[in-house]
């Protein structure tokens, strides 16, 4: 019996020695490509999601019923001609910032943007922000666009041991198209039990009660999107560009309208260049980008150090809105009484989130 132990020791010290000698050192480059230290990116294409229903549950409940997402032709291509059912073309980086010596750089707004294509100048945009270089332990000398406030405070700088989550199209030439449809928002008593409103035909009416908002159906386009979360437990920053247009419906105080979202005028418009005409809008398409910039962070009522809800900062939202063909009450004759033009419209907030 001893000597199969010893035969099992040298057998064992054998092989490990063979699997010794297949080990080779990687290089910083082979490294990288095997450990993602140079980033990752995720394409997505050909993309559709489906949800038969959403219940948020206090005593009562809410329901989203009928959410689908999918490119801007699930709206039958009446607001962006062209464009397929799939929310595809976007591309997704993901990076965690290091210190002013790394050779990876992480673009960051409107400076990551190619301005060589016909569709994103960005000249443009300057309105909007300001190009400059990530300095001291930012990334290192990544041409950045950060958006500023009154006061000329960053929204959020990249700093070592960062996150940076970028969205933006794979193709800049068309952008990223989306449309999602919502079949019905609307309140449900506590009895009503979870999934019981959703069946072979779509929401059951036996359980259908307030409809808040019904049938709406909106297209839209992404610009840049980025999403910095901080190293040291600071929170995450969202800044983002983007465009929608669409059909929206309120049945419990029965108004419908046309909406649309953009920034194409006023001091601030946002409208990408394409060649000489700036007509076709943020996303080739008649869409301008508006933009906002919003801060996630924790909420600590009493500085004891232990968080006490959730911070939702609204730095900056601007854009323009359209109120299109308002129409007040659900008889089919109803007439429109018009429309609503805000040009210009910003805001900024500080709200804190908590249960009660």
């Amino acid at each position: 019996m001893k000597g199969l132990n010893k035969l099992a020791l040298v057998a064992a010290i054998a092989a490990a020695s063979s699997a010794q000698a297949e080990l080779v050192a990687m290089d910083d480059a082979a490294l990288s490509a095997t450990t993602g230290q140079a980033g990752l990116t995720i394409d997505v294409n050909e993309a559709n999601i489906n949800i038969g229903e959403i219940q948020y549950k206090d005593e009562g409940s809410l329901f989203i019923s009928g959410f689908q997402l999918g490119g801007a032709g699930l709206l039958g291509g009446e607001l962006l001609v062209g464009n397929n059912d799939y929310f595809d073309n976007l591309r997704i980086t993901v990076d965690i910032a290091g210190d002013s010596t790394d050779v990876n750089t992480i673009g960051y707004g409107l400076g990551k943007v190619d301005s060589t294509t016909n569709v994103y100048g960005t000249t443009v945009f300057t309105n909007n922000g300001t190009a400059e270089s990530a300095g001291g332990a930012s990334v290192n000398a990544a041409a950045n666009y950060f958006e500023r406030d009154a006061s000329g405070n960053r929204y959020a700088d990249i700093d070592d041991g960062d996150m940076v989550i970028g969205l933006d199209a794979q193709d800049q030439d068309v952008l990223v198209d989306m449309g999602f449809l919502i079949g019905e928002v609307s309140l449900g008593e506590s009895a009503v039990a979870t999934g019981s409103r959703v069946g072979a035909f779509g929401v059951n009416p036996a359980h259908s009660n307030t409809v808040l908002m019904a049938d709406t159906a909106l297209a839209g386009a992404i610009g840049p999107v980025d999403i910095v979360i901080d190293g040291q437990d600071g929170g995450m920053n969202i800044n983002a560009y983007f465009g929608l247009e669409g059909q929206i419906e309120f049945p419990f105080v029965a108004t419908s309208m046309h909406f649309k979202l953009h920034n194409n005028r006023g001091s601030n418009s946002l409208i990408a260049k394409i060649g000489t005409d700036k007509s076709g809008g943020f996303a080739v398409y008649d869409m301008s980008g508006a933009h906002a910039n919003v801060t996630i962070s924790k909420w600590d009522a009493d500085a004891d150090s232990d968080s006490d809800g959730l911070a939702l900062d609204i730095n900056n939202f601007e854009g323009d809105m359209d109120l299109e063909n308002i129409v007040l009450g659900s008889d089919s004759g109803a007439q429109s009484i018009g429309s609503l033009y805000i040009t210009d419209l910003k805001m900024n907030a500080k709200t804190v989130v908590y249960g009660h």
